[in-house]
């Protein structure tokens, strides 16, 4: 008689261990697909967008040069690492960390823009 107890609690037990997995899952462990240039690329759900650009390794594009005032070339790659558009709106480079990858995100990465 002493063990119905103990049987509930852990019944309970695995019950609430299943329901916080699946919510995890669900909410922060899951992939999810993105669409780049107009291909799907599979992330995991709430990366960061720089994360994930960095990740996969800019999708190829062209970092943006560093001019002097005169127009000369000062550095190859000193300009912005890449210029993303989502949902028709161009993204500052500034907010790709705080913007997170979610169910259909679509994404235009292209060249990055020169800096002077």
């Amino acid at each position: 008689m002493q063990r119905a107890p103990l049987i509930a609690a852990a019944v309970a037990f695995v019950l609430i261990a299943a329901v916080g997995i699946g919510i995890g899952y669900q909410f922060f462990w899951r992939s999810v697909d993105v669409s780049v240039n107009g291909q799907e690329v599979s992330g995991k759900l709430g990366t960061p967008v720089d994360q994930f650009l960095a990740d996969n390794n800019y999708f190829g594009v062209k970092a943006g040069r560093l001019l002097s005032v005169n127009g000369n070339v000062l550095d190859e790659q000193g300009g912005e690492r890449c210029s993303v558009i989502s949902e028709g709106e161009a993204v500052e480079t500034s907010e790709l960390p705080e913007m997170e990858l979610a169910d259909d995100l679509a994404l235009t990465v292209s060249d990055g823009l020169d800096k002077t």
